[in-house]
């Protein structure tokens, strides 16, 4: 007697077919295109639901862009690309195979990924130099269970985003891939071409950050005009962090210094003011990276800061950039405004 027992799994879903088309039925500029056989196997390691939101990053002729699109056509995906034309290219061959729910992105990454929905699934085709703190960004962003797979050619690149994995945890899986075409001109003859690494990894829950980012307002300058609790945190901090200038100055710390502990871990950070909004941007998320590596050891660190942390400080851009990792606490101070009504012996009424 045969017996068949079936069982059902509420959370099973069937995973779509890609449609995967020929290298040549896309338009790409100068062959930057995710070879067919390397879109095969990607797409099989983003393991993708048709209601997925994906990020593609570094999309360069849109092919993947295009067919995760058609595989999670009841989600959203997001490519990112700053060359102009590569973009073009994508905007045609979106318009070409009707990806209506392709969203074309044109910036640098990790910037431009600011504000997206969170990502289920996220391919990286290029890095533009920034793979770090792109993979940083994604692991602060994504969903639990979100697929990260990238393709590589260059191996100090690999050796990274492998590093990185290893550190988040995270199981990896990385494939070698060697390819021979034949020749044109010689039909009995074949070249190779460089080989492809392929990584993948999942995250499955986010890193524990028991430290805590405390921003604490020092006032206007005078030793005198500090809190009470800020006095405290300051003189029981286990790492002091604040903003210096091109010569190394710190205002905040100038007033306070008295206040630090001895042997007091410091940890100065540099802003940029220039004109160009990258530069900002590059300097906010580095600073933003080292508080990172200090809060994942579970230390706490306070953040000194002139006047009051919330009122046009530096100390906003780092709430912004790690606010959905970390709790942050914030200490008001006294800012240079009510330091100047009292000199001025101004007292505005009702």
């Amino acid at each position: 007697m045969n017996v068949l027992l079936l069982i059902q799994d509420d959370g099973w879903k069937p995973l779509p077919t890609p449609n995967i088309r020929a290298d040549s039925d896309y338009c790409h500029k100068n062959g930057l295109i995710t070879k067919r056989d390397i879109r095969i196997i990607s797409l099989e390691r983003l393991r993708l639901q048709e209601a997925d939101v994906v990020w593609d990053i570094g999309a360069g002729s849109g092919a993947m862009s295009v067919e995760i699109a058609e595989t999670v056509w009841r989600g959203k995906v997001f490519a990112v690309e700053k060359d102009e034309d590569c973009l073009a290219c994508i905007r045609e061959n979106s318009t070409r195979y009707g990806a209506m729910n392709l969203q074309i992105l044109a910036g640098q990454a990790p910037e431009i990924l600011m504000g997206l929905p969170a990502p289920s699934a996220v391919f990286i085709g290029g890095s533009g130099g920034n793979l770090l703190d792109i993979l940083n960004h994604v692991k602060s962003a994504a969903d639990l269970g979100c697929r990260i797979v990238a393709n590589f050619t260059v191996m100090e690149n690999l050796m990274s985003a492998h590093q990185w994995m290893k550190k988040m945890s995270m199981i990896q899986r990385l494939l070698k891939l060697f390819f021979t075409q034949r020749s044109d001109r010689q039909r009995d003859a074949f070249y190779a071409i460089n080989p492809i690494f392929i990584l993948s990894g999942k995250i499955k829950k986010r890193q524990a950050m028991n430290g805590k980012l405390i921003g604490v307002g020092v006032g206007p300058g005078d030793p005198e005009l500090i809190t009470l609790k800020a006095l405290r945190l300051i003189q029981t901090a286990a790492v002091i962090a604040y903003t210096v200038d091109k010569n190394g100055n710190c205002y905040a710390k100038n007033s306070t210094k008295d206040y630090f502990p001895y042997g007091i871990r410091e940890l100065p950070l540099t802003f940029s003011m220039a004109c160009d909004r990258t530069e900002r941007i590059q300097y906010r998320q580095n600073a933003a990276n080292q508080l990172r590596d200090i809060l994942h050891t579970g230390q706490d660190v306070v953040f000194i800061t002139e006047g009051d942390p919330l009122l046009y400080s530096t100390f906003q851009h780092l709430c912004t950039a790690l606010s959905s990792e970390i709790q942050i606490e914030v200490c008001p101070g006294i800012s240079a405004m009510n330091a100047r009504q009292l000199q001025r012996h101004a007292f505005p009424g009702d």
